[in-house]
């Protein structure tokens, strides 16, 4: 907002002047929302993995039927079963029908959001139109020591060749970028079009913290991704059930996912949904693995891809001189063995 010395200025020929400067500032500080993508198949989406290479879960994402409002998906398969370009095809897929326009990618650690974030660099640009400029953020404590996150900030007004190298259409080559004005501090992070950054970012939306109300209107309209939400303690666990709430009652979309989740963990997420919603809450009824919720629709078994199926052969010892007999035998084998107490004398 440029300075006015004239003081005999009215405010009845300020105030259009203030109006066209407000939407110039709004516009150039890239917190208004970015027009998404018509619908992408899976190799589109992902051109490095071939459409015959994508995992059951990955297809059963790009195949089932979206219902109508808000969406509510738990995924629960084995590591490396590619949970996470599923969740981002479900995210397309709502984005492209209106349902949602960005996604935050929430993780239980500084380092695993750190790593989402440069997966998400090299994909978010397809979610959106082409010639869009969207902003991609890291938001955790620790991010301004991140070169990949200090290099992606651009100053307001920037150039269209700083989003996309040259020959290039739209931002799909432009990596990690990231409008200045959303990364100078973490609490306006949320309001980017594309997030990957610690789950506690999100959890503060619905704690006595400051500026709470800003990260939830953040989240408003985004997909809500939280990865390995069995890693939650029972204080996080209901933090972020009460997140869920709120994300649905906001009319916003949700996925989880997990390799591990127990099914009471499970039935608290979708009962905390359903009540956002105001709907009858989902009982878990499956008990199969790995396995898709579409909350209020289904529980969907899927099949495990070969590659990264296990057997576990489990046995019973009811001693500790049992479990010395069985790793002295197995030393004496040559095997590895690994003995894991919950307390240690």
């Amino acid at each position: 907002f440029d300075f006015c010395d004239d003081p005999g200025l009215k405010l009845a020929r300020y105030w259009p002047r203030a109006c066209r400067q407000a939407a110039a500032a709004v516009s150039e500080s890239g917190v208004l929302p970015v027009a998404s993508a018509a619908s992408r198949a899976f190799g589109e989406l992902f051109p490095a993995i071939p459409p015959a290479g994508a995992s059951p879960l990955q297809q059963l994402a790009a195949d089932l039927d979206l219902a109508t409002g808000p969406q509510l998906f738990v995924l629960e398969d084995v590591t490396g079963a590619g949970k996470t370009e599923a969740a981002l095809l479900l995210a397309h897929r709502l984005m492209a029908a209106d349902r949602a326009d960005g996604l935050y990618f929430a993780l239980p650690t500084m380092a695993t959001a750190g790593a989402m974030y440069a997966r998400l660099g090299e994909v978010y640009g397809r979610l959106f139109a082409s010639g869009t400029r969207p902003s991609i953020v890291l938001a955790h404590g620790m991010r301004d020591l991140d070169p990949r996150f200090r290099q992606s900030l651009l100053s307001p007004g920037a150039p269209e060749d700083d989003y996309a190298d040259a020959g290039a259409e739209g931002p799909e080559a432009a990596g990690l970028r990231c409008n200045a004005w959303l990364a100078d501090s973490r609490k306006k992070a949320l309001l980017a079009q594309v997030g990957a950054g610690t789950l506690d970012q999100g959890l503060l939306g619905i704690l006595q913290a400051r500026h709470q109300s800003l990260r939830l209107l953040g989240l408003f309209g985004k997909v809500l991704v939280c990865d390995e939400v069995h890693a939650s303690d029972p204080y996080v666990h209901e933090l972020l059930c009460i997140l869920l709430h709120f994300h649905a009652a906001a009319g916003g979309s949700a996925i989880l996912l997990s390799a591990t989740l127990p099914t009471k963990m499970r039935a608290g997420l979708l009962e905390a949904w359903a009540r956002g919603r105001g709907d009858a809450p989902m009982r878990p009824c499956q008990h199969a693995y790995p396995l898709l919720t579409q909350a209020g629709v289904a529980e969907l078994p899927v099949a495990t891809r070969p590659d990264v199926a296990r057997q576990v052969r489990v046995c019973r010892l009811d001693s500790i001189d049992a479990v010395l007999d069985l790793l002295l035998r197995a030393a004496e084998a040559g095997h590895c063995a690994c003995w894991i107490r919950n307390t240690v004398g």
